[in-house]
């Protein structure tokens, strides 16, 4: 999960996350690991973040960790036939198999770019050809490359395919995705959110190999039903989460299938930490159909999910689909006291909880995938959204990191009601200008923070972007500047 975009909100009577995931800054800092990026509001930020954590932590038990696998209940119409392979596909053995190797020292933490992210990236390949995946790249692969700034190589996003067989409908997509990459190496002595240090390595079990193994077992569990679905359900591992969420934003720009017939997107981040018997899932109210379908999956495993109404979007590679009118749902398994320090390694993962989530994600998936009906987008209140800058312009941006030879800030979503929706700013945008001053090729967005934050409350400022093969001008009247605590 990217650290840049995490704050976590405790109600400190209950020990409760009421709500999870805003945005307090979206620079995206290439920070060596092990080194804390310095960002807005950042030491609010390592505050909240830490009583989160050791409210976490207080919750948490030894016997925790080898807790038994959560049965699943009574299974309920429209799914019938998908318990027998559910219930055979998803095992806590083949769970553990997954994160001890996704997590080992052998990976080196997975950062997006080095020789262990693409040791992942070919282990997932992997596991989506054993499961009967078919591969949707060229020749038939598994992956989609993108340029990452500051690598040789890139990185990429892994994809796998499940073919829908329904005439009218196998043309619509469901996406169920986890982000493959960690944050790699770093210097021994200090955690990225301070604490003890295990060695320099970030191992990334619970963020994010727990998603990804949950991936691979949907995926396998979903192949071995008894009937193909009649929707398409593609599978993708994303690459890069950790960078700005790079991948998910390359695949959005760059869809497989249109994104126009994509009807639902299911993300798992971190499902294996945090309190035993304890399992969010956030974004049910950006559908109706999707509420309906995670209701009636409540009977399916017998751990409550907790669906708190307060849900800030941004921090993880749903809000590249949510940022793009398609309804999301979120798995999270809480706050983690070992949350991006060293000591993130497989022993420490509940893999019950990594099964239910699994299991309920596996059905909830199917049945979006036969709904009669496509699921119709809500989007969230304006007070739930994500903004940049403070709030002052409302935009979800990154600084090019897919395209070392580009300037400017791309505008990846654009939150409703915001100043930068009045003036006209559309999704894709690169902004090259602000106010007459260009923004540079390094720290673009570092930048935009800093003029922003200077510029004179409702005052018109302009903005000067590209769009398509144009350049535009458009203005702006920022919302006003928080005021500063004394």
């Amino acid at each position: 999960m990217a650290q840049n975009d995490l704050t976590n909100m405790i109600d400190s009577t209950s020990g409760r996350l009421v709500a999870i995931f805003c945005c307090v800054a979206i620079s995206v800092v290439a920070a060596a690991p092990g080194v804390r990026a310095e960002t807005e509001g950042a030491s609010e930020l390592d505050g909240i973040v830490r009583l989160s954590v050791e409210i976490a932590e207080a919750g948490r038990t030894k016997d925790s960790v080898d807790s038994p696998a959560v049965e699943i209940g009574p299974w309920l119409p429209p799914v019938p036939a998908a318990a027998d392979a559910i219930t055979k596909e998803i095992t806590i053995a083949d769970l553990r198999r997954h994160i001890e190797y996704l997590a080992s020292d052998a990976l080196a933490g997975r950062e997006a770019g080095t020789s262990g992210d693409e040791t992942a990236a070919a282990y997932v390949a992997a596991e989506f050809d054993r499961s009967g995946l078919r591969g949707t790249g060229k020749d038939n692969t598994h992956f989609q490359r993108f340029k990452l700034k500051g690598t040789v190589g890139g990185s990429s996003n892994v994809i796998g395919l499940v073919r829908g067989t329904d005439p009218e409908l196998r043309g619509q997509v469901v996406v169920v995705g986890a982000h493959l990459d960690h944050v790699g190496r770093g210097k021994s002595g200090g955690g990225r959110l301070g604490g003890r240090q295990v060695d320099d390595i970030y191992n990334g079990a619970n963020d994010n190999a727990s998603g990804v193994a949950a991936l691979l077992e949907i995926a396998q569990a979903i192949a071995a039903f008894p009937s193909p679905p009649a929707r398409t359900i593609l599978f993708i591992a994303f690459g890069a989460e950790e960078k700005g969420l790079i991948g998910s934003f390359h695949y959005a720009a760059s869809p497989l299938f249109p994104l126009a017939d994509t009807v639902a997107m299911l993300n798992l981040d971190m499902v294996g930490g945090g309190r035993a018997g304890e399992l969010y899932v956030l974004g049910g109210k950006t559908s109706p159909q999707l509420e309906t379908a995670l209701a009636s999956a409540r009977g399916f495993v017998s751990v409550e999910p907790r669906t708190p109404e307060t849900t800030m979007f941004g921090a993880s590679d749903h809000w590249a689909f949510y940022s793009r009118r398609i309804p999301i749902l979120f798995f999270f398994g809480g706050a983690d006291s070992e949350y991006h320090r060293t000591g993130d390694e497989a022993s420490r993962i509940v893999y019950g909880k990594v099964e239910t989530s699994a299991k309920l994600a596996a059905v909830i998936a199917w049945q979006l995938a036969t709904l009669a009906e496509r699921p119709v987008f809500v989007p969230v209140p304006s007070s739930t959204s994500l903004a940049h800058g403070r709030g002052r312009i409302g935009i979800l941006i990154d600084e090019m990191l897919d395209d070392p030879d580009a300037t400017g800030v791309r505008v990846l979503a654009v939150v409703e009601g915001s100043p930068a929706e009045k003036a006209g700013v559309h999704p894709d945008d690169v902004i090259v200008e602000f106010n007459g001053t260009l923004l540079p090729r390094q720290g673009a967005a570092a930048k935009l923070r800093e003029l922003t934050g200077a510029a004179n409350k409702n005052e018109p400022v302009s903005l000067r972007v590209i769009r398509g093969r144009e350049l535009k001008t458009l203005e702006v009247v920022l919302a006003p500047a928080p005021v500063k605590k004394k």
